[in-house]
């Protein structure tokens, strides 16, 4: 994964990466075996790679304030296998998701180094996993300059949308000791916690889900799992 500085975007800079790495993998000689790729959608060489945003699909980044009234609670060391009955019930029917099980975890857990067991926040009915990078993002909008520090969300589940809020309200404290000002999560806006969650950010980028034309009708029918490892 690599991402470029902004003011050196539109250079092709990404394209002379790759095609230093494997001269055959450009990105246009590629585009048939990409299922999908989660893109702002005025990403033009995206598009003209024959990408197109899928119609009725929206993803939002939302990045929540870890400052205000938050609230505390005990947390537990849940099981693997507990994580993973929360992770599933709350994404399983979702389209691009993998159900876990222990050693899915474990390999997906193993490929950020700062990112384990010891990063979930849990209850018997809800779990956060909370990459704590403290990312630095400076936005630009109009005349308006401002920093965010960024905590990620890579993983959640909940056996209800009231347990998962509780539980929220109080990571956000934790997250906030620990520097960052936000706390970012990707969200397809048809999921049940996306309007729950907007409601409490401050920063929200959508995101199109741009895929061939032949596969759109597959992102379609059910809500997408936006994977925050790789996006």
């Amino acid at each position: 994964h690599w991402r470029v500085h902004p003011e050196y975007r539109a250079g092709s800079i990404s394209q002379a990466l790759a095609s230093h790495v494997d001269p055959r993998r450009t990105f246009e000689a590629q585009a048939p075996q990409f299922p999908y790729a989660l893109m702002d959608p005025n990403n033009l060489h995206t598009q003209h790679a024959g990408f197109p945003a899928v119609e009725g699909v929206t993803l939002s980044r939302l990045a929540i304030p870890t400052a205000g009234d938050v609230g505390t609670m005990a947390y537990q060391n849940l099981a693997p296998e507990a994580l993973c009955e929360l992770l599933n019930g709350t994404h399983g029917d979702r389209v691009l998701f993998r159900p876990y099980t222990p050693a899915l975890l474990d390999e997906r857990l193993s490929r950020i180094a700062s990112y384990g067991l010891d990063s979930f926040y849990a209850t018997t009915d809800a779990a956060l996993g909370v990459w704590q990078v403290n990312e630095r993002n400076v936005l630009t909008r109009g005349e308006e300059t401002r920093e965010l520090r960024l905590a990620f969300v890579l993983d959640y589940g909940y056996a209800s949308l009231e347990a998962f809020l509780q539980l929220l309200a109080s990571v956000r404290g934790a997250v906030a000791e620990a520097g960052a000002t936000h706390l970012c999560f990707l969200a397809d806006t048809r999921a049940p916690e996306y309007a729950a969650l907007a409601a409490m950010s401050d920063d929200e980028q959508r995101l199109a889900l741009m895929t061939l034309p032949f596969l759109a009708a597959e992102f379609q029918g059910g809500t997408i799992y936006a994977d925050g490892v790789y996006c």
